[in-house]
């Protein structure tokens, strides 16, 4: 013979939906507490209205909204590691903008010192720079 739940316990009713052993369905809480400063905020908050806290996490891959940070739920991506991996591309797409930047500078000054230098500083850029 199975044991009856305790009170206040819920089990599955023969719908699927969760009900106390008197037969009453929980009530859908609309609001939810802030683990940083425990004040109630509504369900679709993303941050707490009074700490600022993060509430609602987006996944950066596949945009999947969350109630904790760390790794998606639904496709298993680290939040901490594409962060980083997204900064680092950003980085190298800078760094070589700033190198086409730095080389287009170059050969301008190259082209206003073709008076002064006779062609031969703008010959000897062009031969070391397919080196």
């Amino acid at each position: 013979m199975a044991a009856e739940p305790a009170h206040g316990v819920f089990s599955q009713g023969t719908r699927g939906a969760a009900r106390c052993r008197h037969g009453v369905a929980p009530r859908y809480n609309p609001f939810m507490e802030c683990p940083k400063c425990k004040m109630e905020n509504g369900d679709a908050e993303r941050f707490c209205r009074r700490c600022h806290a993060t509430l609602l996490f987006t996944c950066p891959a596949c945009a999947a909204a969350q109630r904790h940070g760390g790794t998606c739920d639904k496709c298993g991506v680290d939040f901490t590691k594409y962060a980083f991996m997204v900064v680092s591309h950003e980085q190298s797409n800078a760094a070589r903008g700033h190198e086409n930047i730095r080389e287009r500078a170059s050969i301008w000054k190259q082209i206003i010192l073709l008076p002064v230098t006779g062609g031969y500083s703008l010959i000897r850029f062009f031969l070391h720079r397919d080196a």
